[in-house]
């Protein structure tokens, strides 16, 4: 007798499994929130001017650019990235953020393993909304990549632990749909993100949103 033969004689979804799926779903949910969040708070506006007439926006002797969309807010406009090499240090944040998860996803499973899937997946989720959090809080842009890069590593966590954790608690015939739930929540995230961005456009009230929400998120998850 093997494991699934245990779920289908005791029950393949019950009380407990739906529990631990339903926080999976949540953590899933987050993460899709945080990773493509950099696009929106580095976006480079399309429509600005040189406060000086005599000047493109981009010419070396522009003494200050007018951006002339006042209710988009981005990190590139408040740190001037919007025009140069710095452009493309504001576009490459969220291969820098995507960086992190891939370094997490290297360490994730194997702290699943040594200290059991729920902790770690809890800490992950908590530690990525703290992260997520504090990079709207950033001074410059070498903080928020930091902070950013520390918010992917553990979301793969959240990502990859809470993938197998939901999986392997269920029954053989559930396991096929239960499996593919994360995704759904993953693309649900990313749909929310896009709504709250088009509301608020600005950065610094997105990632404390997010940031928030991701904290106490865990709550539930851990009951």
């Amino acid at each position: 007798m093997d494991v699934d033969d245990v779920y289908i004689r005791t029950g393949e979804f019950g009380y407990f499994q739906w529990k631990v799926f339903s926080g999976c779903f949540l953590g899933a949910w987050f993460a899709g929130t945080q990773m493509v969040q950099n696009i929106f708070a580095g976006s480079v506006p399309n429509n600005m001017s040189c406060l000086d007439s005599h000047f493109n926006a981009c010419d070396a002797g522009c003494p200050s650019i007018v951006y002339l969309d006042d209710e988009l807010k981005s990190f590139a406009m408040e740190w001037n990235m919007t025009c140069g090499p710095s452009i493309a240090a504001a576009q490459n944040t969220q291969a820098l953020f995507v960086l992190g998860v891939m370094i997490g996803s290297f360490f994730v499973g194997g702290l699943g393993d040594k200290f059991g899937r729920f902790p770690v997946v809890l800490a992950c989720q908590f530690l990525c909304g703290l992260f997520g959090l504090l990079s709207s809080f950033a001074l410059n842009w070498n903080v928020y990549v930091g902070l950013r890069l520390m918010t992917g590593f553990f979301l793969s966590g959240i990502i990859i632990i809470g993938f197998v954790l939901t999986s392997e608690l269920v029954g053989p015939s559930k396991r096929g749909v239960i499996g593919a739930m994360p995704g759904l929540a993953f693309a649900l995230g990313i749909s929310t993100l896009s709504l709250v961005s088009w509301f608020t456009k600005d950065w610094k009230v997105m990632s404390i949103i997010f940031g928030i929400v991701g904290i106490v998120c865990t709550i539930p998850c851990y009951w």
